[in-house]
């Protein structure tokens, strides 16, 4: 079966806030990272300076706080995502999107296997139908329920990938402890991608007519000894982070 269509759009807004608002009042909780309201930030002076500097653009400034163990292993994966949300423009593979909705394609091969017990079935109701006996109502529409209860899968999974959202910076970022000569150090690694929309073929530029684009995911993965209460610059030819860590005062509980 085909042509199944689907017409929910993306629910995430079309760009992350640069400075996101949270309610201070859930950071209570040391034991996991939890990201700060906007006056927990620092660096607000080189955030004006990006912000009125030529060909620089912001996509976030945020503080967030999180539990710091030993060894990479141990290390808690904090997801950064910014910019813009290219999920109305571009699918999961980075092709462009057409302009009709999404067509959902079920699993044939599903269904094959599900008709095979489903025949399984209908032989022993028809088995038990000719030999007299009583046949609840549960069995004759087991069949029906199973066949729903899978499409209703299939359709929402073609949902959920429809409307994932596509950051145009999205990856992780790990602060562990390392022992160096017996001296414990900070280290941060991150991995991260930034995506960025190029045309597929420059002959339609050339010529002139509307070029279709493809949505391409530039890697960047860095990992850096580092020192609280300075700052450290992760550059990359596409875009640069700064990162600034400090000891949290945790409140105590009463």
């Amino acid at each position: 079966m085909a042509g199944l269509k689907t017409r929910q759009r993306t629910a995430c807004p079309d760009e992350v806030p640069i400075t996101p608002q949270v309610d201070s009042a859930d950071n209570n909780d040391s034991a996991t990272a939890r990201i700060l309201s906007p006056q927990a930030n620092e660096l607000t002076s080189l955030s004006a300076q990006v912000r009125s500097a030529r060909g620089l653009t912001r996509l976030l400034h945020t503080t967030w706080r999180q539990p710091v163990e030993f060894g990479q292993q141990n290390a808690a994966s904090v997801r950064v995502f910014a910019g813009k949300n290219y999920a109305r423009q571009f699918d999961l593979s980075g092709q462009q999107r057409a302009d009709e909705v999404p067509t959902l394609e079920l699993n044939n091969t599903r269904f094959e296997d599900d008709n095979t017990t489903e025949k399984s079935f209908f032989e022993q109701l028809e088995a038990q139908l000719e030999s007299n006996k009583d046949v609840s109502f549960a069995q004759m529409m087991a069949a029906s329920e199973k066949n729903t209860t899978l499409l209703q899968a299939q359709v929402k999974k073609a949902s959920v990938a429809y409307n994932a959202p596509i950051w145009q910076v999205d990856g992780y970022i790990r602060v562990y402890l390392k022992n160096i000569n017996r001296v414990p150090y900070l280290h941060i690694e991150s991995r991260m991608y930034y995506r960025q929309p190029v045309p597929m073929t420059l002959n339609d530029i050339a010529s002139g007519a509307e070029p279709r684009y493809e949505l391409v995911s530039v890697p960047f993965h860095q990992m850096r000894r580092v020192i609280s209460k300075q700052l450290h610059y992760f550059d990359h030819p596409l875009f640069g982070m700064v990162i600034k860590i400090r000891r949290a005062d945790i409140p105590e509980e009463h």
